[in-house]
C-alpha cells in the first residue's frame, strides 16, 4: 500500500468555498464528543450514506469514514488529528449533515468524491470526552489529555510506510508499526487520490501550517492569502 498518492494543485477557489461552507453550516451549540461523532456517523448511515470502518488501536471503538460519492479526487477530511482538538470534528459534522442533505460547496465538482472522518482518534478522544461534553477553562486544564511522545498520535505516524518511523531500536514513533487509525486513513488516501486532504485542528493560538507536494505557483498563493484573511 502506498501512502504518497500523486495530488494535483486544487483550485484555490474551490479550497476557499469549502472553508466558506463549514462556516455557514457550523451551527452547533456545543463541541462534539467522540460519542456524538460516533452517534451522527451512525446516523447518516442509516439515512444512506455509505460508511467503512476500522476497530481503533484500543479494539473497543470504530473510526468511521463517510463516503459523499464515488470514484477519484475531490477530498479528504477527518476531525480529532489530535485528541485534544474537537473544533475540526465539531465543523466536520455540519459538513457532513449539509452534504447528506444535498448541500456542496460550489467549488467543489458534484462528481467529486468527499469523505469525511468526524473522528480520527476516538480512543484519545474518549480520554477527553469530560470537558469536550462540558467545556470551561477549568475542565480543560484539569481533563486535558494529550499522549506522551509521538507513538500513539495518529497524525504523526505519516508516511506509514517510512522505515524510520517503525523499524529499529531509534525508530522516530517509537512504534513497531503504524497505529490501525492511521493505516485506515492511509488506505483512504491511496485509493481516492483526493485534490484537497483537509486535517481539522484546533488551536490556543491562531496560525496557518500548510504542506506542499511540490513548488507552489500563484494560485497557491492567492489560496494562501485567501485563507490566512
Amino acid at each position: 500500500m502506498s501512502a504518497r498518492p500523486t495530488v494535483t494543485a486544487p483550485d484555490p477557489a474551490c479550497v476557499t468555498q469549502i472553508v466558506e461552507f463549514c462556516q455557514r453550516h457550523l451551527a452547533a451549540s456545543r463541541l462534539l464528543t467522540d460519542l456524538d461523532c460516533a452517534q451522527l456517523a451512525d446516523r447518516l448511515a442509516a439515512d444512506g450514506v455509505p460508511v467503512e470502518r476500522a476497530r481503533s488501536r484500543e479494539g473497543r471503538r470504530e473510526v468511521t469514514a463517510l463516503r459523499f460519492g464515488q470514484g477519484t479526487g475531490g477530498l479528504i477530511a477527518w476531525g480529532y488529528p489530535h485528541p485534544d482538538e474537537p473544533l475540526g470534528a465539531t465543523a466536520l459534522g455540519a459538513f457532513a449533515a449539509a452534504l447528506a442533505a444535498g448541500q456542496r460547496p460550489p467549488g467543489l465538482d458534484a462528481q467529486e468524491p468527499v469523505t469525511i472522518v468526524l473522528c480520527a482518534d476516538p480512543d484519545g478522544a474518549a480520554r477527553n470526552r469530560g470537558w469536550v461534553a462540558d467545556p470551561s477553562l477549568q475542565h480543560y486544564l484539569a481533563q486535558r489529555w494529550r499522549p506522551v511522545g509521538v507513538g500513539l498520535e495518529v497524525d504523526y505516524q505519516f508516511p506509514v510506510d517510512h522505515p524510520q518511523h517503525f523499524q529499529g531500536a531509534h525508530a522516530l514513533s517509537g512504534m513497531s508499526a503504524p497505529l490501525p487509525e492511521s493505516l485506515f486513513l492511509a488506505e483512504l488516501i491511496a485509493r481516492q487520490r483526493p485534490r484537497v486532504v483537509g486535517l481539522m485542528h484546533a488551536a490556543n493560538l491562531t496560525g496557518d501550517f500548510t504542506y506542499l507536494s511540490h513548488r507552489p505557483d500563484q494560485r497557491w498563493v492567492a489560496c494562501y492569502d485567501a485563507l490566512q484573511s
